[in-house]
């Protein structure tokens, strides 16, 4: 376990597109789902095991200059609810340097530790929308050399997918062998689909929802190939004949968070390089008898709710910057806030033979769970990174 952790950021600056935006694509106007989002960010960072990391920052910058220039507007500003002035103002890149090696690391990241890797937090209060990044970067060299990439991408302009999209591109343009997989981002997609509103009202802010005082516990569980198959097993039925991973995942996961508590698809498909934030909610129906249960347990109060997004089928893991795809890629920042509690997020683990769930709970609840031997039988508890390696870093 690694008692103290100390991250030195050394250096902060701004990198702006190679080339200038053309004043026809100065401002960049925000679908219907964007105008509705609040600005805050998603946290991503990748691991690298490598051994000359501090060599490579000169090339990821200049390529992340590159990449901008298709990107434009995540290099503006947020002048409203409205639009982006695609102003070339550049993106936040930190350089800084880790006191340990990236292994020893690794064996128990725990989530207090991960924000020492990001830029910025998940919220950014008391500063004008206009003057906050949409991406924040920070790259942080390990003492043996490896890297972490940590980004901050604003929830308003991106979702996984779109960050997906910029990650892959970056990429391909840093290691320069694979020029022909540079993407070229979809601007328009989503404001076609989901054309933006002409007047509309906002709600309260992330900082204004109502702490309940409980403790948040962020645990996170592996699903390996094995669980998946006896799950989908259980799970396939007439009705449901041919179960999604993600689906049986996701419904294992609930069924047991929902014991806990009381003791995306559109048509037509969305283009993979869409850019913007295009996420939808989607309700689970409960049959009557399941709601007639769920009734008598906790009351005609409806208030318990989960909330599940899944990173999985997005490439994170193969986001190959020329010296190899990461040891692990990270899916979150900071310790839970309020807004966070009943949160469920599902990524492949490194080698897509399986799935790894980040479970946010309160803590009696989390107990409850890690307690419940059914849930055990296919969940596997992790604390450090759920695969073998053999580097030495």
């Amino acid at each position: 376990m690694m008692e103290i952790l100390e991250v030195d950021r050394v250096s902060r600056e701004m990198i702006r597109p190679s080339h200038s935006t053309p004043d026809h694509l100065r401002s960049f106007k925000f679908s219907h789902i964007e105008q509705f989002m609040h600005f805050f960010y998603i946290p991503v960072i990748h691991f690298y095991p490598i051994k000359d990391g501090q060599q490579m920052l000169p090339r990821l910058k200049e390529s992340l200059s590159q990449t901008l220039t298709k990107f434009y507007p995540l290099a503006g500003r947020i002048i409203d609810n409205v639009s982006v002035d695609c102003n070339d103002e550049g993106v936040t890149c930190v350089e800084a340097r880790a006191n340990c090696r990236m292994l020893d690391f690794l064996k128990d990241p725990r989530t207090e530790l991960l924000e020492h890797f990001f830029p910025c937090k998940r919220l950014i209060l008391g500063k004008p929308i206009s003057q906050l990044c949409p991406v924040e970067l920070q790259v942080t060299v390990f003492e043996c050399g490896a890297l972490a990439i940590g980004g901050c991408f604003s929830h308003k302009m991106m979702d996984a997918t779109s960050i997906s999209c910029f990650l892959h591109s970056w990429a391909a343009n840093t290691s320069c062998l694979y020029e022909h997989q540079t993407v070229s981002p979809d601007f328009t997609a989503a404001s076609s689909r989901f054309p933006p509103a002409t007047h509309f009202t906002q709600g309260p802010c992330l900082s204004q929802v109502e702490d309940d005082k409980r403790k948040l516990v962020l645990k996170r569980f592996v699903f390996d190939a094995r669980a998946i198959t006896s799950i989908k097993a259980k799970a396939t039925s007439s009705r449901v004949p041919n179960p999604t991973t993600v689906e049986v995942v996701f419904g294992f996961i609930w069924k047991h968070a929902m014991a806990a508590l009381t003791r995306s698809r559109s048509a037509p498909p969305m283009p993979k390089n869409i850019m913007g934030c295009v996420v939808l909610m989607r309700c689970i129906h409960c049959s009557d008898k399941e709601a007639a249960e769920e009734e008598e347990l906790h009351g005609r109060d409806r208030g318990n709710f989960f909330m599940c997004t899944s990173w999985c089928k997005l490439g994170m893991s193969e986001v190959d910057f020329g010296w190899g795809k990461p040891i692990w890629v990270c899916l979150w920042g900071e310790p839970p806030a309020p807004d966070q509690r009943n949160v469920f997020k599902l990524k492949e683990i490194e080698g897509g033979k399986g799935i790894e769930a980040w479970l946010v709970l309160d803590e009696q609840e989390m107990a409850t769970l890690e307690g419940n031997q059914d849930f055990l039988e296919f969940a596997i508890p992790v604390v450090g990174v759920y695969q073998s390696t053999s580097s030495t870093n």
